[in-house]
């Protein structure tokens, strides 16, 4: 786990709801499957442009460090940004096998995450719903 995880300032449920996304529990508050993920949400442009999503943003370090800058964009793009880096504990991916998995079955892998996470399995990119497996993680933009 990475040391800036636990002071993540936005965090969306594991399921899409049409409310604002709620504060995370308490870091010192103990859950057995926590129901809450950092994701990027996947329908937001940076200055509503189609071609600055938070993918984009994340593969060039340039318009990383300009966008994560910007408050919208860092609460949009909260793994872009380096604000938090978690594998989403409930989601599961079908395997070339047909058997479903979850990211820890990928953990310590090298064959199975070089064969599955960069792959869009089960409508989701698995280096997104898998970011600490998948070695996907970005360090903070710093002010």
């Amino acid at each position: 786990a990475c040391d800036f995880c636990q002071g993540a300032v936005l965090l969306r449920p594991s399921t899409p709801a049409p409310v604002a996304a709620s504060p995370p529990p308490s870091p010192t508050t103990a859950t057995s499957a926590p129901s809450w993920i950092c994701e990027n949400d996947l329908t937001y442009y940076a200055n509503n442009k189609p071609h600055l999503t938070c993918l984009r943003i994340g593969k060039d370090e340039k318009l990383r460090q300009r966008w994560c800058k910007k408050r919208a964009t860092s609460e949009a793009c909260p793994q872009t940004c380096g604000i938090c880096c978690k594998d989403d504990m409930q989601w599961k991916f079908t395997t070339n096998l047909g058997t479903k998995k979850k990211c820890a079955w990928m953990k310590g892998k090298k064959n199975r995450q070089d064969r599955y996470c960069e792959e869009t399995l089960d409508g989701r990119l698995t280096k997104l719903a898998c970011p600490e497996t998948c070695n996907f993680c970005f360090d903070p933009v710093q002010e």
